[in-house]
């Protein structure tokens, strides 16, 4: 099944010492550009985040530093572990989930004012992808932000397609990222990212793109912020 094979994959490359150690650009000034600057959020408030798909805890570290309550969940238990090393006294926020398990049998209702879904949301096929921003809408506190980010049109992984499902799914294998090997959900259109965020108040779509090595080629996102 391409989900488990997907879940398989990230194992391995936790296991093998994966995972970024600091937040990405695009997070650090989404929470200054509209967090703060646009919606009036001020460190130290008692805010609460959900990471899903936390992976070593990079991004929580950065708001748990700007005194938000953390939590994050995962389908890698050995990046769930890490993050419970980095938070040893809060370690039953950290959850190891399986594919595309409802969230809303590990948290409450309305308990985040801030879901962050950085790189991990196209894991999912159509109808998981749909299921679970549902539950993210649910978890949300009223007023809550949700930032999401989707691979787009013209990303590189698109020409490392060798299979591909009825339910939205490429199976990419990219040789020159160590065989780099995932399931991937596209977006194809703005129109489609506004489609899926539909439920949701749409405060910005924005995108962001980069070029680090030339064989590798654009890693275009796009980039959701919506409010509940």
């Amino acid at each position: 099944m391409a989900n488990e094979n997907s879940v398989a994959d990230w194992a391995k490359k936790y296991k093998a010492g994966y995972g970024i150690q600091f937040p990405e650009g695009h997070v650090i000034r989404t929470w200054v550009r509209v967090l703060q600057f646009e919606l009036g959020w001020k460190p130290n408030e008692g805010r609460s985040i959900l990471d899903f798909g936390c992976g070593t805890g990079a991004h929580l570290a950065y708001f748990d530093g700007l005194g938000f309550e953390v939590s994050g969940v995962d389908v890698a238990q050995d990046a769930i572990l890490r993050c419970k090393e980095l938070f040893p006294d809060r370690q039953d926020r950290f959850v190891t989930i399986s594919h595309a398990q409802n969230m809303e049998e590990v948290f409450s209702k309305n308990s985040f004012d801030l879901i962050l879904a950085n790189q991990s949301l196209y894991y999912l096929n159509d109808k998981e992808l749909k299921a679970c921003l549902a539950q993210m809408k649910s978890l949300l506190k009223p007023g809550g932000v949700l930032l999401a980010s989707l691979m787009g049109p013209g990303h590189n992984y698109l020409n490392y397609v060798v299979d591909e499902t009825d339910e939205g799914l490429k199976r990419i294998e990219a040789n020159y990222r160590g065989h780099m090997a995932s399931w991937i959900n596209f977006v194809d259109s703005k129109e489609e990212m506004l489609s899926l965020f539909s439920d949701f108040n749409v405060l910005h779509l924005g995108w962001y793109d980069f070029v680090i090595r030339e064989q590798e080629g654009s890693s275009f996102h796009y980039w959701m912020i919506c409010q509940k």
